[in-house]
């Protein structure tokens, strides 16, 4: 686990001075704030919606100690505190940036500069409807919005158009040049997803995911007119739903894998290339033991096979309908064995 404990200008641009358990002092770039983890094992993880407004900024004085943190460390990272159903929950600085200016590590660069919201974003088009990125070989950004996520893009979005987003924005860097990493909250209620861990009957959060934020502020004139949503949203709020299952392939006898008769007869139907670079046998074992089973992505034994690869080839057999075929064919097969 590592703490900010400054950040300073090195006469060229802005490092981040961390400090881990042990005392090991770093001086890291900017960019490297999207990996600084703040884990712990006993994570627990819960639904939270909570207005900014509600929220504080704490001292960090008895909060160091109680996670064992060594005298060397610095108040150089704010702490946010806020109250949701009895619970207190407690926010380190960095944990939040993560989750509202993500990807932070394509971002740091421009949030630690003057009018950098101005330069990565740009109205385009003459009515000012739609904001865009804006990406220049000078600001070597590597986001555009051809391969940004529409999650990344709200977020920004509501940043670029309303006036307590910008301010957010634009504290970062006043926080910085103070030697201080955080944030001037803004206007508006989040939705979101914590993981967080109990330190002293509060729950200190080591990672948040935004879902949503819905304001009532008003936003800039240039943008007044657009017919601006009040709700920014970031990702699904569906995601804490149980894994899907499914209910139309039974096991055989508990077994989710293909039997050899089963795969003779499934197999042509999936084999869409002889240079099929993973074994399409093994990945098929591993979607129906996933599916069947109802387990997460996350928590898939996948064995031989990558997961990205597995999930790869399940998008490709979904968008040309190899997957439905298989799944009809392999019901009738179970079906019809019992």
């Amino acid at each position: 686990m590592q703490w900010v404990n400054s950040i300073t200008w090195n006469g060229t641009g802005y490092v981040v001075v961390t400090i881990d358990k042990s005392g090991t002092i770093e001086n890291v770039p900017v960019s490297t704030l999207a990996d600084l983890e703040f884990s712990n094992e006993n994570t627990r993880k819960t639904y939270v919606t909570t207005d900014f407004s509600t929220w504080s900024t704490i001292s960090v004085e008895t909060f160091l100690p109680a996670l064992e943190y060594p005298s060397a460390s610095k108040h150089g990272q704010k702490l946010y505190e806020f109250d949701a159903n009895g619970v207190v929950y407690q926010i380190p600085a960095i944990v939040l940036m993560k989750s509202l200016f993500h990807p932070l590590r394509g971002l740091a660069h421009q949030l630690f500069r003057p009018q950098s919201l101005d330069n990565i974003l740009v109205s385009t088009d003459r009515d000012g409807k739609s904001v865009d990125f804006f990406c220049t070989k000078q600001h070597k950004l590597k986001i555009k919005s051809s391969n940004t996520t529409s999650g990344t893009h709200a977020a920004l979005h509501w940043m670029y158009c309303f006036p307590s987003a910008r301010r957010m924005w634009d504290s970062a860097l006043e926080n910085a040049r103070q030697g201080t990493l955080g944030l001037q909250l803004p206007i508006g209620t989040v939705e979101m997803f914590l993981s967080a861990f109990n330190v002293g009957g509060k729950l200190v959060v080591s990672k948040l995911s935004l879902v949503s934020v819905s304001t009532t502020e008003t936003p800039f004139d240039f943008s007044s007119s657009q017919g601006l949503p009040t709700k920014f949203q970031f990702q699904s709020n569906n995601i804490n739903k149980a894994p899907k299952k499914l209910t139309n392939i039974p096991s055989r006898k508990g077994i989710w894998s293909l039997s050899d008769d089963e795969w003779a007869v499934v197999e042509p139907i999936l084999t869409k290339s002889k240079k099929q670079k993973h074994c399409l046998r093994t990945i098929v074992n591993c979607l129906l033991e996933k599916f069947g089973q109802g387990i997460a992505w996350r928590k898939l034994t996948v064995g031989i096979v990558n997961r990205p690869a597995i999930i790869w080839q399940y998008q490709q057999m979904l968008k040309d309908g190899r997957w439905e075929k298989m799944v009809k064919t392999l019901s009738q097969l179970r079906a019809t064995s019992k």
